[in-house]
């Protein structure tokens, strides 16, 4: 585990997984190198509820095309329920009234150029009270450095 995780903010909410076989046939994605910019195109996958009135997982990999938002244009959507740090940062598809949902955490959000700028970490569609807030997600590359001490 990350050793600055926090369990009452999500923040820095990462883990390596060290095995004891390798594993063939699996392309690791790349963390993406500079930072995103709010209104980017990004993509999240999941194994997660499709909606909010299943409770079933998917049984196939979903995808879905949506919008990067930085921390600090996500900070003020969620200051009054769950601090967005500097750690994090967000995206969301309000006009497809879609987000990520109950078991998508820990999947990856992309870029076009197929780079990870972004892990689910919590979200809001799904929510029966959902208000339209954007999807939250740590972000790799303010983890990049320990990430990278932490593999091979």
């Amino acid at each position: 585990m990350h050793p600055n995780y926090n369990s009452n903010t999500r923040d820095s909410d990462y883990a390596v997984l060290h095995l004891t076989q390798s594993i063939i046939n699996i392309k690791s994605v790349a963390i993406a190198e500079k930072a995103t910019v709010t209104g980017e195109s990004v993509s999240l996958y999941g194994w997660g509820v499709t909606s909010k009135l299943l409770d079933e997982n998917s049984r196939t990999l979903q995808q879905l095309q949506t919008t990067f938002i930085s921390a600090s244009d996500c900070f003020q959507a969620w200051s009054d329920v769950s601090p967005v740090t500097a750690n994090m940062n967000c995206d969301a598809a309000p006009e497809k009234s879609q987000g990520s949902c109950d078991h998508d955490q820990g999947g990856p959000v992309v870029n076009d150029s197929g780079e990870l700028v972004g892990i689910i970490g919590y979200y809001n569609y799904c929510q029966p009270q959902s208000n339209g807030r954007p999807d939250v997600n740590n972000d790799p590359l303010s983890a990049s450095d320990w990430i990278a001490s932490n593999t091979i």
